[in-house]
């Protein structure tokens, strides 16, 4: 019984001493990992953990103090030694670098402020070209339907082709009796090219915005049968209510004696012979 105390004892005593010596172990480590969370903090404001695990080789997990120490060393002497060469300090060079970034940025800015315009401006001229591709095709269409439509007056047919590329205008006229289609108006006789061309003007002042409409000499190659036939169609033409807000203009030397100049929508001007008979 008397040994069993003692061991009692002594094992009591063993283990007060080793909780103490447990209790202030823990607190050193809770000094030591405060010391880690500090130093690990101040070393993220330089290097990111991520960013500096990037610089390890392939396969290797993390460098020794005293390498890192000495690669430290290495490269302040590198910086050194450049500043020498270059006459400035790393401290000129950072901040020289940092406005030459916001610089950078600056314009960067600016210059994507301007294209927005220049694009929208672009889209705008795509836009434009294709309607005006579409509108050239819709007038030329209009202009040969028309050009076939006086034509018709007389028996006629014909048809307007246009190239644009080209810059050239076609007609194709084919002459009431005849089979053959004339694509060369010097082989029309003078009326009948007289003709053409009213027709043609006639069908191209459709797709002209303007209030006025004048026509000079249109039909002094044209007989009597083709000038009253013309003269019928211009003042058909002008009374289209289409044209109701539009003023014509026909000026000739031949006898007008065929129009009607009573119509309340007429009106006649006769000037003074230059050489009186």
């Amino acid at each position: 019984h008397v040994e069993a105390m003692r061991l009692l004892n002594y094992y009591q005593d063993r283990k007060e001493k080793l909780v103490a010596h447990i209790a202030s172990h823990g607190e050193l480590i809770e000094q030591h990992q405060q010391v880690v969370v500090a130093r690990t903090a101040d070393a993220e404001v330089v290097c990111k953990r991520e960013t500096a695990e990037g610089y390890l080789p392939d396969g290797e997990a993390e460098v020794a103090l005293t390498v890192l120490h000495a690669r430290h060393d290495k490269a302040k002497k590198m910086v050194v030694k450049e500043s020498q060469r270059h006459e400035r300090t790393q401290e000129v060079v950072l901040k020289v670098l940092k406005e030459i970034r916001k610089k950078y940025n600056r314009l960067k800015q600016t210059l994507s402020n301007a294209r927005k315009p220049c694009d929208t401006l672009k889209k705008g001229v795509k836009l434009r070209q294709r309607l005006l591709k579409q509108t050239s095709k819709d007038v030329q269409k209009e202009v040969s339907h028309r050009f076939n439509y006086y034509l018709a007056k007389k028996g006629h047919a014909g048809k307007v082709d246009v190239d644009y590329n080209a810059a050239t205008l076609t007609l194709d006229v084919k002459m009431h009796g005849q089979g053959q289609t004339v694509k060369d108006t010097r082989s029309m006789s003078g009326g009948e090219r007289s003709y053409s061309t009213l027709a043609l003007t006639l069908s191209l002042g459709e797709s002209i915005e303007s209030p006025f409409r004048a026509m000079d000499e249109f039909d002094v190659f044209m007989d009597a049968v083709n000038r009253k036939v013309s003269m019928d169609a211009l003042i058909d033409f002008a009374r289209d209510p289409f044209n109701k807000d539009k003023q014509f203009l026909f000026i000739t030397p031949q006898d007008i004696s065929a129009v009607d100049a009573s119509a309340p929508d007429i009106k006649v001007q006769k000037m003074k012979a230059a050489r009186p008979s």
